[in-house]
């Protein structure tokens, strides 16, 4: 499915800003992945925009963040602490079917 994604200049250079921000906090290896995006929500009450980040330590290790406010106004802050990265592996499988 297709959808129109609201992408702006600002917009784009604050996903870039929160892919270095990971790089550098969760010191992702070079080489490897790190995806940030900026969705629509579908949470009753919650924020119209959020920000996910997916990033592989290595082939087989991904880590998954949701933060629940558009990319322009997510900070380093507002991201977990490097000690607890391991809670953020994320079950491959779940995104299947």
């Amino acid at each position: 499915m297709l959808t129109y994604r609201d992408i702006t200049p600002q917009t784009l250079a604050s996903l870039e800003r929160v892919e270095h921000d990971v790089r550098s906090l969760y010191s992702v290896p070079k080489g490897q992945i790190v995806m940030v995006t900026q969705d629509l929500t579908r949470l009753l009450g919650g924020p119209r925009k959020m920000t996910t980040i997916l990033f592989w330590m290595d082939v087989d290790t991904r880590h998954r963040v949701r933060v629940f406010k558009p990319a322009t106004e997510v900070r380093k802050e507002d991201l977990p602490p490097p000690w607890l990265r391991s809670a953020l592996l994320d079950d491959l499988l779940a995104d299947c079917c």
